[in-house]
């Protein structure tokens, strides 16, 4: 029988536990996130290698109703696909992560939440946060460090952590916040003209709240964590970035310069088609796919640099 791992920790006045190792075994990462009599199993599950240029990473929320003590029936005896709130919390989980994972993650990779018990006192949306990022910690998945969220309420005038979904219909102030030990990553709210600086302390009480969320997941991976796969980062040449800087960083300078968006994004992708078809070499040679690679990064990162010197300056 497999172990079963369980940390807890408190926040703004509740205990929210996490807990590993009876059910989704055959998840990569799973972990049942609690507070109260609301429940949300989260995994993380990483698939095959994609030949693709971007993260292929996709997060679900699979509302059911039995959650709240309910069968489907009448004309509809089916569980319906996620509604607003399903959506909705499923960017606010992918928004902060989806930056974090390591350049050159190419495996398909999948964070799904099902809320298990909904006691409509505390929304499962934080509780599938903090879920996500700890599926993924104790994973074989290389994420490189535990996010966690929080959301903090204005009531009566006063601040008031992860409040019972009743209170916040009439809260002046809705924020949730999502960061790592270090940082704030993602704020997302709503409010009725609350001054900048109670924003600030806003932000402030829930980072160290979300310090300790953080501290919680990391003890569940060092109790219960897989090993993590190694992930190689593409790297340009350095000979061929100068050399495509060399020719063209001029004009990519003037393409990058143009007012008009749509006339920006021409002259852009001319200059691209340049770089590419000056540097990939052969189409009928063996090396063809690994030159335009390499070509296509080499343009990737000079352009990212001309854009970010602008800025600078």
């Amino acid at each position: 029988m497999a172990e079963v791992t369980r940390v807890s920790v408190e926040v703004g006045g509740k205990e929210i536990s996490f807990e590993t190792g009876r059910m989704a075994k055959q998840a990569s990462g799973a972990v049942v996130v609690a507070a109260g009599e609301t429940m949300v199993l989260s995994t993380a599950t990483a698939g095959n290698q994609r030949d693709v240029d971007f993260l292929p990473l996709n997060v679900d929320i699979e509302e059911r109703m039995y959650a709240a003590g309910k069968i489907p029936g009448s004309f509809f005896k089916r569980e319906g696909r996620s509604g607003e709130k399903g959506t909705l919390t499923a960017r606010m989980i992918d928004r902060p992560l989806r930056p974090l994972f390591p350049k050159g993650w190419r495996r398909e990779t999948q964070l799904v939440g099902i809320p298990l018990s909904i006691d409509h006192i505390n929304p499962y949306d934080i509780l599938a946060m903090n879920g996500a990022s700890a599926a993924l910690m104790i994973s074989d998945v290389p994420f490189p460090m535990p996010v966690g969220a929080v959301r903090i309420g204005k009531i009566d005038g006063n601040f008031v952590i992860n409040p019972p979904e009743e209170e916040l219909l009439t809260a002046d102030l809705d924020l949730v916040v999502s960061g790592s030990e270090d940082a704030i990553l993602m704020v997302e709210a709503g409010a009725n003209e609350i001054p900048e600086a109670e924003i600030l302390d806003a932000l402030d009480i829930a980072h160290g709240e979300i310090k300790k969320l953080c501290a919680a997941q990391r003890e569940l991976a060092e109790k219960a964590g897989k090993p993590k796969q190694a992930v190689v980062a593409p790297e340009v040449p350095q000979d061929l970035l100068d050399q495509v800087k060399a020719s063209h960083g001029q004009a990519l300078d003037e393409a990058t310069s143009v007012q008009d968006k749509l006339a920006r994004q021409d002259a852009t992708k001319a200059v691209e088609e340049q770089i590419l078809a000056q540097y990939s070499g052969d189409p009928s040679s063996e090396t063809y796919g690994e030159a335009r690679q390499n070509a296509q990064l080499a343009f990737d990162k000079l352009e990212k640099a001309i854009i970010r010197e602008r800025i600078a300056v």
